[in-house]
């Protein structure tokens, strides 16, 4: 296996891991939303509503689980992807992660009942 494919695995099995415990960590805490949904809360809560129809209507009621399936997959991307850049720069590798934790923290410090200090830490 080369490098590169190491690497991205590296940064995919960093991602699930992170997912991982914060999802549990939000199904057990009830001051911790889940950071799956927060993010498709927000996404719905962003996106138009001509657009938002438009994809409830080609959907059907499959709308939420494709939208979650949609959030981890690109989760999982993000972290491969941050996997390879580390191996050109750490830094950026880094700072890729803690950019999308970052948008995950703050989606879910904004959905009801969260507890700000609880969802940081």
């Amino acid at each position: 296996m080369s490098s590169r494919n190491r690497l991205s695995l590296s940064g995919l099995a960093a991602a699930s891991l992170t997912l991982s415990v914060a999802e549990l960590l939000g199904a057990t805490a009830r001051s911790v939303p889940s950071p799956t949904l927060s993010v498709g809360a927000q996404v719905i809560r962003l996106i138009p509503g001509r657009a938002a129809r438009a994809g409830i209507e080609a959907a059907g009621t499959a709308d939420k689980p494709l939208l979650i399936l949609a959030i981890v997959v690109v989760w999982l991307a993000i972290g491969a992807a941050a996997g390879r850049q580390y191996g050109r720069s750490p830094r950026g590798g880094v700072a890729l992660l803690t950019g999308v934790a970052t948008i995950a923290t703050l989606s879910a410090i904004n959905e009801p009942n969260a507890s700000a200090l609880a969802v940081v830490f």
